[in-house]
């Protein structure tokens, strides 16, 4: 009897070791599987990620090649107005062209979603302004802007070019809220 138990228990040992087997033989086919599909997700996403990279550049270089023709007539124009200012006799009138021609340049940036920052008379704001000089007045408020050398540009939110200012430094010390103006 107990060479009936021994037998049965080989046996048993024998179908667990064939199961354990097959079950490792299709564990293995199935990592090969998922390595496969990993390989072929991450070549998936490496052609995407190119092909997106490649289609942002195209929008970026049409987007150029739009402003880039918006821009060619004001071009033309200064060129028009160069030519016109070898042979003019009247100022007044080159200055006009000249004008004519700065309001297109300025309507087609505007278009394109530039505007101007002019802060004349405002309080300073790092954020917008860069001081590059100070000036000693008493008839306005400490960090007031009282000149400005160049605008600054907005594009949308996004500050482009601050406004370079000059700002007051009131002398005598007075708080701004003393200040008449």
């Amino acid at each position: 009897m107990a060479e009936a138990g021994a037998e049965h228990i080989v046996e048993l040992r024998a179908e667990t070791a064939a199961e354990l087997r097959e079950r490792n033989e299709r564990l293995a086919g199935g990592e090969a599987e998922l390595r496969d599909s990993m390989l072929r997700l991450r070549a998936e996403f490496d052609n995407f990620r190119k092909r997106a990279q490649k289609e942002k550049e195209q929008i970026r270089d049409i987007a150029k090649e739009q402003i880039m023709a918006d821009l060619l007539p004001v071009l033309d124009n200064f060129g028009r107005a160069m030519e016109a200012a070898e042979t003019a006799a009247d100022c007044a009138a080159i200055r006009e062209g000249v004008e004519m021609v700065y309001s297109q340049l300025m309507k087609i940036l505007e278009s394109e979603g530039l505007s101007r920052i002019n802060p004349l008379g405002e309080p300073f704001d790092p954020v917008l302004h860069e001081a590059l000089a100070i000036e000693e007045r008493g008839d306005v408020p400490d960090h007031q802007i009282v000149g400005v050398m160049m605008p600054g540009y907005r594009l949308g939110d996004r500050i482009i070019r601050h406004a370079m200012v000059t700002i007051a430094k009131n002398p005598d010390g007075v708080s701004p809220d003393e200040v008449k103006i």
